[in-house]
């Protein structure tokens, strides 16, 4: 097969061909890096000109051309840089901010954290009165159709728009406290369900503004929202099934509605058991895959699901890319190659984004290992 462009490459593998060789992304919200390993990187290939951005996560958005086009990365992205999360009502005296969901964040070293739950001691009605994050007010998606068009025409890359927010599940949380939602779904569910159908009432008027904007031009788009720890999910599939599923489905319904995109649920640690459900309901790409989370093993998951799923992510970033010499980081790929890629459905990319300690020479590895095995027929 001759080689493809990057856009055609990507559509293939997202429709479970076997293209010219897998697709490789680096970037946005989930499958990015720390500004530090960045700035070390960019040293180590003689990269001198500052055309990044950073996100308020302190992770990179916009990568310098040179470096993508360095590791032959697939894909280009859009941000919703005017979203809740990213909208500062208060600055205050002692560094910490108040979001637009009133939300207090306070940044730890590289992270923020949420300090303040300000749904806490709510009651239903009060749900009703609390000023909630507006989609339509303001100029929110400002610019977005022009750079989307554009690198739709001018480029031959796959367009990925990042996500709007975090997901319904853990912005519930945020919301009213994890300890205290999780009692309620429980012992307080028409709280809980009221809960939820507010906050997926916000995030659906987020992808109308948004996809009105970018819809036609965007390949994937990233829905986050974390339903697992290392060894299980976070709640019983049962209380997944009855609470969560049903809202998912609406937001996911709303997003086919208004696009031909893939949607990429991005889910840490072991999902495994609800990963059915997630097909059922129209989930076209997983991420991360976290490796080593319980039940999460690439080759289980490729036989079981991998003709309905498409799969990002899989290279540990702890592990191997961090822990690891460069010959194991190019075991990893060659084994995640051969556990995910067959048959296509597969987008190469670490399993969450790399980290500052992170040895420059071994994301060098799992890139150009990427690139090395990845042609197809996979021989590896």
């Amino acid at each position: 097969m001759e080689e493809l462009t990057h856009r055609q490459r990507a559509l293939m593998s997202l429709s479970h061909q076997e293209a010219d060789r897998i697709p490789i992304d680096l970037g946005g919200r989930v499958s990015s890096m720390m500004q530090g390993i960045y700035t070390q990187l960019k040293k180590r290939l003689n990269v001198i000109t500052k055309n990044e951005t950073v996100s308020s996560f302190q992770t990179i958005n916009d990568f310098d051309e040179e470096v993508l086009k360095r590791f032959d990365i697939d894909f280009r992205r859009i941000y919703f840089e005017r979203g809740p999360e990213s909208i500062r009502l208060k600055e205050n005296f002692d560094g910490t901010y108040v979001n637009e969901w009133r939300i207090t964040i306070k940044r730890v070293g590289p992270y923020i954290q949420r300090i303040s739950h300000p749904l806490a001691e709510a009651t239903i009605e009060d749900l009703k009165n609390y000023p909630w994050p507006d989609a339509y007010k303001g100029d929110r998606a400002s610019g977005l159709k022009e750079k989307a068009r554009s690198l739709y025409e001018t480029t031959d890359y796959a367009i990925f728009a990042d996500a709007v927010n975090g997901g319904i599940f853990e912005y519930a949380q945020h919301l009213r406290g994890m300890d205290r939602f999780f009692m309620d779904m429980v012992s307080n569910k028409d709280f809980a369900e009221a809960l939820l159908d507010r906050v997926l009432e916000v995030l659906m008027g987020l992808f109308d503004v948004y996809l009105n904007a970018v819809g036609e031009y965007i390949q994937i788009i990233l829905y986050p929202d974390d339903y697992g720890m290392q060894t299980g999910l976070l709640i019983s599939p049962q209380l997944f099934r009855e609470v969560i599923k049903p809202r998912l489905k609406k937001l996911i319904d709303f997003i086919k509605g208004k696009t031909k995109a893939k949607i990429m649920l991005h889910s840490d640690g072991s999902i495994y058991k609800i990963i059915n459900d997630l097909i059922e309901i129209g989930i076209d790409i997983l991420n991360p895959c976290q490796p080593y989370a319980k039940d999460m093993e690439p080759e289980k998951l490729k036989e079981e699901f991998g003709d309905k799923v498409v799969f990002h992510g899989a290279i540990d970033q702890h592990k191997i890319l961090q822990e690891g010499t460069v010959e194991e980081v190019k075991k990893e790929v060659h084994r995640k190659i051969k556990g995910l890629a067959s048959g296509g459905g597969y987008i190469l990319a670490p399993a969450h984004n790399i980290e500052e300690d992170t040895p420059v020479e071994n994301l060098i590895a799992m890139y150009d290992s990427a690139k090395g095995y990845g042609w197809y027929p996979i021989r590896c």
